[in-house]
């Protein structure tokens, strides 16, 4: 769960309308999540017959932890 607010001012604050302000928020429950992963890939044996379990076991595959909470915020100005 992610939470942005952005603000940009109206034209009535003159100069000030350039800005755009921001303020981000990620991961707002602050839950352990996966945020990517890759498949073990099939290998073959040296007769181009497919790798049994325990070759396949030995294998390792990657998962990627998501971020923690995190705050963002800024100014851009718009010329």
């Amino acid at each position: 769960l992610n939470l942005e607010i952005h603000y940009d001012p109206p034209a009535r604050f003159g100069w000030a309308h350039r800005l755009h302000w921001y303020f981000e928020v990620q991961n707002v429950a602050n839950q352990t999540y996966i945020a990517g992963a890759t498949n073990i890939s099939d290998k073959l044996q040296t007769n181009g017959q497919q790798a049994g379990t325990t070759t396949l076991m030995n294998s390792t595959g990657s998962i990627y932890a998501g971020s923690p909470r995190a705050y963002f915020g800024g100014v851009r100005i718009r010329f």
